[in-house]
């Protein structure tokens, strides 16, 4: 069972927003780039090396390969200002055990949203248990 909350498809996009305009020449200078929040608290690093991973990872053809016994469901907000909420469809067009909910007026972290998404994991997550 996958559970996908607000997940991006499209790897190859937001990396600019997230890392900033000179993000590959400090990657390669530093080695790697600090992301923090608006406090200036580390959330992750990332490396030259898991950079290229996620340019290198091809969400199609690793869509197709899930297993048809796997139960993969994405909530998506259909505000979400990070990842457009057309990633959760593409994810939906590839997976054939693929449930969608998409939470209208949702952002990305879900802010005035928070019971539906509860309510729409757990419901899913259960459903699954009586099968």
């Amino acid at each position: 069972m996958v559970v996908n909350l607000s997940g991006r498809f499209y790897l190859e996009k937001g990396i600019e927003e997230r890392l900033g305009k000179e993000f590959l020449d400090r990657i390669n200078k530093e080695g790697y780039i600090d992301v923090t929040n608006k406090s200036g608290n580390v959330l992750y690093t990332v490396t030259k090396e898991s950079l290229m991973e996620r340019l290198n990872t091809d969400m199609h053809a690793t869509s197709l390969s899930i297993s048809k016994e796997c139960s993969f469901f994405t909530v998506h907000g259909s505000a979400d200002e990070i990842i457009p909420v057309e990633d959760a469809y593409e994810f939906a067009k590839h997976i054939p055990t693929h449930k969608l909910c998409v939470v209208e007026g949702a952002d990305h972290c879900y802010t005035r949203h928070r019971k539906e998404l509860s309510d729409a994991v757990v419901g899913f997550i259960t459903s699954k248990k009586r099968l």
